[in-house]
């Protein structure tokens, strides 16, 4: 219903936020709450929440949270204020590289994710890298234990982990290829070269 809203910053209300846009205050639920002076002229990825008799606007500080929230509340036992828990501990490309490298202490670090619900979580979005097209993520899904399997799955290369972050995070595969492809350094390390590419994207959503 909404994509974004572009407004005026005025004041935190119970922990959500409050943006005006046309004389119209809109109350976010966001990850984390931004550090912005009232009156700033802000821009916001939202996500409205219906269930039942539950509306709740959720706002995101970019496309890629945004992404990651709709992916998260889709796996099962996820709902949206763990999903925002999770944006708040950690980056999204940090989560990505929690999820390709099946990195079960990262996930669990986060409060109120407990170990079930992130092995599910690893399962379950690595076979949506597996359903995109992602050539490692065959490989490597249909795994039956995954802590026996932490930190000794390796990506192949740089370069098709970043296109598979891209990809964990909302972008479809031919257009994280050519993404990657554009923007990928090998003098950087991995963690650079996501952000080099996400950061791609925040121009292209301006």
């Amino acid at each position: 219903m909404y994509a974004y809203i572009n407004g005026e910053y005025k004041y935190v209300d119970a922990g959500s936020v409050v943006i005006e846009c046309n004389g119209i205050g809109y109350t976010l639920l966001m990850p984390k709450l931004p550090a912005w002076t009232a009156g700033d002229k802000v821009k916001v990825f939202t996500y409205l929440y219906v269930r039942e008799d539950i509306f709740e606007l959720y706002g995101f500080a970019s496309q890629e949270q945004l992404n990651l929230f709709k992916m998260l509340i889709g796996v099962n036992k996820i709902g949206p204020k763990l999903a925002l828990q999770i944006l708040g501990s950690i980056t999204p490309e940090q989560f990505a590289l929690a999820i390709l490298r099946n990195d079960l202490k990262i996930l669990t670090s986060i409060k109120g994710l407990g170990k079930k619900n992130a092995e599910r979580l690893v399962i379950d979005l690595r076979d949506k890298l597996k359903k995109a097209g992602s050539p490692s993520a065959k490989a490597s899904t249909g795994l039956t234990s995954l802590e026996t399997q932490e930190d000794t799955i390796d990506v192949a290369d740089d370069f098709s982990a970043v296109v598979e972050a891209l990809t964990l995070l909302g972008y479809d595969y031919k257009t994280s290829v050519k993404q990657a492809k554009a923007v990928f350094d090998p003098e950087l390390d991995l963690n650079q070269n996501i952000r080099l590419a996400l950061r791609g994207f925040d121009r292209t959503f301006q």
